[in-house]
């Protein structure tokens, strides 16, 4: 039964999106243990770009093959949040040995998406009916979010200021997003 609702229902770039949100705990779990043995966080880097492959042919596979799907729509972006929050989060309690990974930068990036999710949340409770579609702001703040993690895993310098691009790329889409849904409730 399983074998059919999966081949009947959730198509290949769905499946390539599911797979991207198992590779969250095997990420935690190596982010978890790099204080210990140094090789995993290099171990981590690579599930965390496999992850970020991902992200890149779902959408490729979905395009190529005319696959789209509600499913897609709403699972892609969830495992996009969820791999990001999980890596910025695992990041700052389990590897940020050196302190520069700052928590103001997680609450920023966390604080955007749950006010998106509160306003999505909003427009659904008064029967709106909400078509979430990427920006290009957003995509290139997802974009940002996970080069900002592969910086950090990479050891390369100048950090800080990756940081500071991508929290100001993470304010201004979600403004974006805001002012673009208040501007379609008034119309």
């Amino acid at each position: 039964m399983f074998k059919n609702i999966c081949n009947n229902k959730i198509s290949l770039a769905d499946k390539i999106t599911l797979i991207r949100v198992l590779l969250i705990p095997l990420f935690i779990l190596l982010i978890r243990n790099a204080v210990f043995y140094q090789n995993f966080r290099w171990y981590a880097l690579i599930v965390f770009i496999l992850a970020v492959l991902t992200d890149f042919f779902d959408g490729f596979v979905a395009r190529l093959r005319k696959e789209s799907s509600g499913i897609g729509e709403m699972l892609d972006p969830i495992a996009d949040k969820l791999l990001l929050i999980s890596a910025f989060l695992s990041l700052y309690f389990f590897y940020n040995t050196y302190g520069t990974l700052r928590l103001w930068v997680i609450l920023i990036i966390f604080l955007r998406d749950f006010c998106l999710l509160v306003f999505v949340s909003v427009f659904l409770l008064f029967k709106y009916e909400i078509k979430i579609k990427p920006s290009f702001l957003g995509k290139a703040t997802t974009f940002l979010q996970m080069l900002t993690v592969i910086w950090f895993l990479s050891g390369f310098i100048y950090f800080e200021y990756v940081c500071y691009i991508t929290v100001a790329t993470t304010v201004i889409s979600g403004i974006d997003y805001f002012f673009k849904k208040v501007r379609f409730v008034n119309e």
